[in-house]
């Protein structure tokens, strides 16, 4: 390593930040991860909802399909490789009418298309025989069997602690503040020092816009919106088994 020079840096270490920097460790770079904050996956990581998807709702032919589902594919295995836990649920989309339906309908093509063929419209019956302990008035449900639910700090943890490992340095409590282009690459200050890198990852979560703005025209821009968690107590676990 020399000073505060690297061959790529990586802004942020949630669970896209520490991925990335396992990913890149296998390469012979000096590789760095600034983090605001004191420790891993402190921000949008811990409002993940810890579930992998199959990639039936992604836009047939788009890059996000294309890896959704081979990340769902390769889930297995990496849990495997991290040591992490993880479960094969199943998802259950229900509906609860006609429009509802044609939704359903609509998203089981769009899977077909996206070469997800292990994917199903069960009627009411059959989700009853699933799911028990549903309400009344369900009428069909879009059944994705090979969905797993994780939970996102052991599985980022895990990335950090693998790259770490590897020889990746993390610098907790680096804030980036300024971000400018410079030739052969970019300069960045940050809270505590100023680095230098070839490459820079912005994984920054909802700051991502920000600091794309501070080296490029501004273009890109996120707008976060609520939704809402339904955490049962341990007591409750067997009160539903698949991800609705």
């Amino acid at each position: 390593m020399n000073g505060n020079r690297r061959d790529v840096l990586i802004i942020g270490a949630g669970i896209l930040g520490c991925f990335a920097a396992r990913s890149l460790s296998r390469y012979k770079l000096d590789i760095a991860v600034l983090e605001k904050r004191e420790d891993v996956c402190c921000e949008i990581t811990r409002a993940n909802t810890g579930i992998i998807y199959q990639g039936y709702d992604q836009h047939p032919g788009s890059l996000k399909a294309e890896m959704c589902k081979a990340a769902s594919l390769a889930f297995p295995s990496l849990c495997l490789e991290l040591d992490v836990h993880y479960r094969k649920t199943g998802l259950l989309m229900l509906s609860f009418g006609p429009r509802a339906d044609k939704v359903l309908e609509k998203k089981l093509i769009n899977g077909n298309k996206n070469g997800i063929y292990d994917i199903s419209i069960l009627d009411a019956d059959e989700v009853y025989e699933k799911e028990p302990s549903l309400c009344r008035g369900v009428c069909h449900a879009l059944y994705s069997e090979n969905t797993y639910v994780v939970n996102p700090w052991e599985l980022a943890i895990a990335a950090y602690e693998n790259a770490a490992a590897n020889g990746v340095q993390f610098v907790f409590n680096e804030e980036v503040t300024a971000v400018r282009r410079e030739p052969g690459g970019f300069c960045i200050s940050g809270s505590g020092s100023e680095w230098h890198a070839k490459r820079l990852l912005c994984c920054g979560g909802f700051n991502s816009d920000t600091l794309w703005d501070m080296a490029n025209c501004p273009k890109v821009r996120l707008i976060p919106q609520e939704a809402d968690y339904l955490v049962f107590d341990s007591s409750c676990g067997g009160v539903i088994s698949h991800v609705l």
